[in-house]
């Protein structure tokens, strides 16, 4: 898989030869599109992608490789963007961008140089994903915590571990309300929050007691504070999970540009202590955001990364509802025969003697010569009908000529 380091004047001599000279919002290239200097053919940096094979002569100009002009398409104009941020200035994190089926890492460092590496994989990058996840460190035992909520009370629980922190003692009901109301003046402390929920929420609890008291019984019915005699702290899990300050943060998100404009889901992990939260949004029928908060260990983190980067059509199939199936149609029944009737046989056929008529010995139907003295046996003849004109054979015990009414003799 290669992997170039470029810098903005080799990106804009790219973008340029592309005829690219506007990129999508939202790209990594964005910057680096309105840079006004140009690269001359003659300029080092001009001639390393001359021997890379990344741009190569066209009679009187310059074309760019089929490969390489493919990543710059989807860094330009992605149809899908993955960023993954690092709360660190020593690593930035790195940005995977898609368009069609082609993947690649576009990612802009602080000192301009822009690393890029295809083509990629949605596996390789699911992979690169959990690498930045990986690790051996011993985790402790989860504590279940799970909070889902408006962010109000987010604040309001958020205000309680803070103070936890800086001093982990009991608080009356009223001092705790002080606390909530004096915060949620602060723009330190109201910033975060209002960046995601605007600063309303917020504002109605340095206004209202009441609001702050209606938030605290959520929290308190909920399990995240514990309330005794007039006395408030937050719950043992709640102490576990938020009790420590943060000591690293970082988050991924995933930006799908479709027909309607971009979409994107964000998904941050804090780690406080040996144990880690994750952060995400959620929005509710009335479009209000609400905040979700639950500690996780990598196993879990691993999962719910994984699951981020399901595509969009596997999503769909897998949320349409599975169509009822037609009811089989019943077995076919092989039609009934009926037995057909044989015509009667007008001229009855005569059955054998039972007796010899040479010597009179009991003989079998079967049987053509007699046992007992070797006579042929005689097939009896039919019976007929006595009158001259008539002469039907007649059945075998008849007494009357079915034809013409004279009795046998």
């Amino acid at each position: 898989m290669p992997c170039y380091i470029f810098d903005c004047q080799q990106i804009r001599a790219a973008l340029q030869l592309l005829d690219l000279e506007r990129v999508a919002d939202g790209s990594p290239l964005t910057r680096w599109a309105e840079t006004d200097r140009r690269l001359h053919p003659d300029d080092p940096r001009f001639q390393y992608l001359l021997d890379q094979r990344l741009i190569e002569p066209r009679g009187d100009g310059w074309r760019v490789n089929k490969l390489f002009a493919g990543a710059l398409l989807a860094a330009a104009h992605p149809n899908e963007i993955i960023r993954v941020a690092v709360d660190d200035p020593q690593h930035p994190g790195f940005v995977l961008v898609r368009r069609g089926p082609l993947w690649c890492e576009c990612t802009v460092g602080h000192g301009g140089a822009t690393k890029l590496s295809f083509p990629l994989t949605r596996s390789t990058v699911i992979l690169t994903l959990m690498g930045a996840l990986s690790g051996d460190a011993p985790e402790a035992e989860p504590t279940g915590f799970h909070f889902v909520g408006p962010a109000g009370d987010a604040f309001v629980l958020s205000t309680a571990a803070r103070l936890w922190r800086e001093c982990p003692m009991d608080m009356s009901l009223e001092q705790f309300r002080i606390q909530v109301m004096d915060a949620a003046a602060a723009p330190a402390f109201v910033g975060p929050f209002a960046a995601v929920a605007g600063p309303e929420p917020i504002a109605r609890l340095a206004k209202s007691v009441a609001e702050v008291e209606k938030a605290v019984s959520k929290l308190a019915a909920a399990g995240h504070l514990e309330i005794r005699d007039s006395r408030l702290r937050p719950s043992i899990a709640a102490q576990a999970a938020l009790g420590d300050f943060p000591r690293a943060r970082f988050s991924v998100t995933r930006t799908v540009v479709g027909p309607d404009g971009p979409r994107s889901h964000t998904l941050a992990v804090i780690k406080t202590g040996d144990r880690k939260l994750v952060f995400r949004l959620c929005s509710t029928a009335n479009g209000l955001p609400r905040f979700e908060w639950t500690e996780m260990n990598r196993r879990q983190i691993r999962s719910i990364i994984a699951a981020m980067l399901v595509p969009e059509e596997l999503l769909a199939q897998a949320s349409a509802p599975t169509p009822a199936a037609e009811p089989a149609p019943p077995p076919r029944l092989p039609e009934p025969r009926l037995a057909q009737e044989r015509p009667l046989d007008p001229t009855p056929k005569p059955t054998r003697a039972l007796t010899c008529a040479s010597c009179g010995a009991p003989l079998q139907p079967k049987h053509r010569f007699c046992p007992r003295c070797g006579a042929a046996v005689q097939e009896p003849q039919p019976l007929t009908c006595p009158n001259s004109d008539c002469r039907r054979p007649l059945r075998q015990g008849a007494k009357f000529c079915a034809a013409c009414g004279t009795k046998a003799a």
